[in-house]
């Protein structure tokens, strides 16, 4: 019997409060503290040092041109479909299939610029396009996007690229990669 008096009480609280609020609803707004917010824990009786913490992923990975579905966005092959990249069903492969692997890290088949010997370029080839379209690769140039130019540490502009000489590396004079050549 206690439980059901002590639920009619919240209850009827409940409604009391709602009500009040509807009836005066100028007074619902918020209104701005005054004073300083506090810039540490209100519950340490000390004052601790500021923890930051800036991770830097430079390992072999940050050097991969594709963002395919599947792990580390590697593009994954098989012969057993009619196309080598793409399941029956047309969607993508995010797994190896009959004959084939996932070491397709790359769009330009250049060395130099590559963590090994088994990490592969999509051709170039009108067949594998897709893999140079920002619609199946996100990190693949997007032209309905606009891009900032690249800044140094210091935050000066990097010069424009030359079409015929592009760098793999903003801050590295080689490789260079050009653009225009036909890469097979």
């Amino acid at each position: 019997m206690a439980n059901v008096k002590s639920s009619f009480t919240s209850i009827a609280l409940g409604i009391v409060t709602l009500a009040a609020g509807l009836a005066a609803p100028s007074q619902a707004h918020a209104a701005q503290g005054q004073g300083n917010l506090a810039q540490a824990p209100l519950n340490l009786g000390t004052q601790v040092p500021p923890a930051f913490i800036m991770a830097v992923d430079d390992s072999g990975s940050m050097t991969f041109e594709t963002l395919f579905p599947g792990p580390d966005g590697y593009g994954c092959t098989g012969t057993n479909t009619t196309h080598p990249f793409f399941n029956n069903d047309g969607t993508i492969r995010t797994a190896s299939g009959t004959n084939g692997s996932c070491n397709f890290h790359h769009i330009i088949p250049v060395p130099g610029h590559r963590i090994g010997a088994t990490r592969y370029a999509v051709p170039p080839l009108d067949r594998f396009g897709f893999a140079r379209s920002p619609n199946y690769n996100p990190s693949y140039f997007d032209p309905n996007t606009v891009y900032g130019t690249w800044i140094d540490e210091n935050g000066a502009a990097f010069a424009p690229a030359s079409t015929t000489a592009t760098r793999t590396r903003p801050r590295s004079a080689t490789p260079t990669i050009n653009l225009g050549a036909l890469h097979l």
